[in-house]
């Protein structure tokens, strides 16, 4: 269905809100010029100007990171700090003390987690793997966790 406003676009309903938008008259919702990007699932969205500049000023939403280093060092970070929510007094003592020893969270992670004991489960699910039984395993397991003992006079229950 082409645009009332515009006549050139076509209109892209969203089933969320219920309401229809163009695809070349709708405005950013940042700057407020045409061009904003509409999708089925979020709506409409940024310009592409504004989302470049989004992304230089506060990254991306999910991590698309290439180095193995530089994902740890995202998943270290608290859920808090992402979310840019307001610290509490002992997170603003920690943020402190790392500022002044020029620790990351990924230090901090891996230094409190430099005596754990690895945990023998973990490693016989590591070798099931690895042997390719691991599917098998799963299966077994489930199975005997479907086995339900209701009494001493009733029967298992499949």
């Amino acid at each position: 269905m082409k645009c009332k406003l515009c006549g050139t676009g076509e209109m892209i309903r969203i089933n969320t809100l219920g309401e229809s938008f163009c695809n070349s008259c709708t405005k950013c919702p940042n700057c407020d010029e045409v061009g904003a990007i509409i999708d089925l699932r979020f709506s409409v969205l940024p310009c592409k100007n504004c989302k470049n500049k989004l992304d230089k000023i506060g990254g991306h939403i999910t991590p698309h990171y290439q180095s193995l280093h530089s994902k740890e060092e995202y998943w270290a970070t608290p859920f808090w700090k992402h979310m840019g929510l307001k610290l509490k007094p002992h997170e603003i003592a920690q943020e402190k003390m790392m500022k002044k020893k020029g620790l990351s969270y990924l230090d901090l992670q891996r230094a409190r987690n430099k005596d754990a004991k690895p945990n023998p489960e973990m490693k016989k699910i590591v070798d099931l793997a690895l042997k390719g039984e691991l599917v098998n395993a799963v299966k077994k397991a489930n199975d005997y966790r479907r086995q339900r003992f209701a009494g001493k006079s009733s029967k298992t229950i499949f």
